[in-house]
């Protein structure tokens, strides 16, 4: 199985330029282009949040048209920056939740479980599992204990060291609990940082597990973050080529690529994001 992870798209109604500078709409253009032509094949394409930068519907419309051609699944969660209503109207097939203020589901991929956890708590920017998500997330690992399964989040429960992003995951300790109990089939897939990383969890001596779980954040569409280690980290971005992960399962076999799309992509920054 192939699976595409995007994320961090920021599109802006009328292609508005986000943070003044950087072409979204263009970005995500060629990189759906690219993975659509990929070979092999995909066999579905997962966006993680913060789709549209203002939560504009104009946005979300747009994010549709463009992956209306597709034959294989689209699964899509919110992320901070998104409106879930606009996001659900104009976004429900790639959503089919029946959860309207909640936007979690599972879908299951041949031998593979993808799990969609809607992590946003409106109005914040850093993530929160939610009593309702925290149940969810428990009937599906139960449900299917033996799959080989992707938790996709749109925020990464853990801390990067990127300072400004690294702010508290409300309910953190439910959350690894539960991921404790599957430590060897489960794989953590996320966004929010702006850059692709990879993690081990939980580093923590009260959550001690068998071993540890593989976690990665998949690099943005737009605007990755400039590497700096340290408090302040995480407030600028340059302009690059458009990212994206690809998640191989054979077998037992887990295999995650971080690409980028090829071209001659203008490059410059830092620029702030405020």
């Amino acid at each position: 199985m192939l699976v595409a992870q995007i994320t961090d798209l920021h599109i802006l109604a009328n292609r508005a330029p986000a943070y003044g500078v950087c072409d979204t709409s263009q970005a995500l253009e060629a990189l759906e282009d690219y993975l659509f032509k990929l070979a092999p094949p995909l066999d579905a394409l997962v966006m993680t949040g913060d789709l549209a930068d203002l939560g504009e519907p104009e946005a979300y419309a747009f994010i549709a048209r463009l992956f209306a051609r597709w034959s294989i699944p689209v699964l899509a969660l919110p992320g901070n920056h998104d409106a879930r209503g606009p996001f659900l109207r104009l976004l429900g097939p790639f959503c089919p939740t029946p959860r309207p203020d909640n936007l979690s589901f599972a879908f299951r991929l041949g031998p593979l479980n993808l799990i969609m956890l809607d992590d946003v708590l409106e109005g914040q920017h850093g993530g929160h599992l939610s009593p309702e998500a925290g149940d969810f997330l428990q009937n599906e690992l139960a449900a299917e204990p033996a799959a080989q399964t992707i938790l996709f989040t749109h925020h990464p429960p853990f801390a990067s060291g990127l300072g400004v992003l690294d702010e508290p995951f409300g309910g953190l300790t439910t959350l690894l609990t539960l991921l404790s109990q599957y430590p060897g089939r489960l794989s953590l897939a996320s966004g929010h940082l702006h850059r692709g990383l990879v993690a081990e969890l939980p580093p923590s001596a009260q959550l001690p597990w068998p071993r540890p779980i593989r976690a990665l954040v998949a690099p943005p569409v737009g605007m990755p973050i400039e590497l700096e280690i340290g408090p302040y980290g995480g407030r600028k971005f340059f302009l690059g080529a458009p990212g994206f992960a690809l998640h191989l399962l054979d077998g037992d076999r887990r295999v995650s690529h971080f690409g980028a799309v090829p071209g001659a992509w203008p490059f410059s920054g830092p620029h702030p994001f405020d």
